[in-house]
């Protein structure tokens, strides 16, 4: 009886919304930021093994992901994997802009000293490892 009870309850709704088919202002990307900063907030109650951890699952499901889009777009036509791609890249630019804004305000403290990537933020070849997994042709 309670599925349906909480089936029937209406949804939350919230603040945060990310609808770039509209297009994404300034304003809109400084809103979004004080959600992100609540996010980084939650994010750094937890340890820095935990947040590897998290860090590492997420990257893995990524990569899956990008498997299964390879796998399902290589087999739509030309026209409408083309659309999907301009799609996709429009939501990574529009992601990367709401990061961006995000670090760049006065949220993120800068650090003062050296910094040095951690090993599991470099390559074998001491080369770091780009914050986002993607390939720069999406999915090609």
């Amino acid at each position: 009886m309670s599925i349906v009870w909480e089936f029937n309850m209406p949804r939350k709704k919230l603040i945060r919304r990310f609808e770039p088919r509209y297009g994404v202002s300034q304003t809109i990307l400084d809103t979004e930021c004080r959600y992100v900063g609540r996010e980084l907030e939650d994010y750094l109650l937890l340890s820095v093994n935990d947040l590897r951890t998290k860090l590492s699952e997420l990257q893995k499901q990524i990569a899956t992901l990008e498997e299964e889009l390879q796998a399902r777009l290589s087999k739509t036509p030309g026209r409408e994997r083309l659309a999907l791609r301009c799609m996709l890249a429009r939501d990574f630019w529009h992601m990367a802009m709401l990061y961006r804004t995000f670090i760049m305000s006065s949220s993120v403290t800068e650090a003062t000293g050296p910094i040095r990537p951690a090993p599991e933020e470099i390559t074998e070849n001491d080369q770091p490892i780009p914050v986002l997994p993607f390939k720069t042709t999406l999915f090609d």
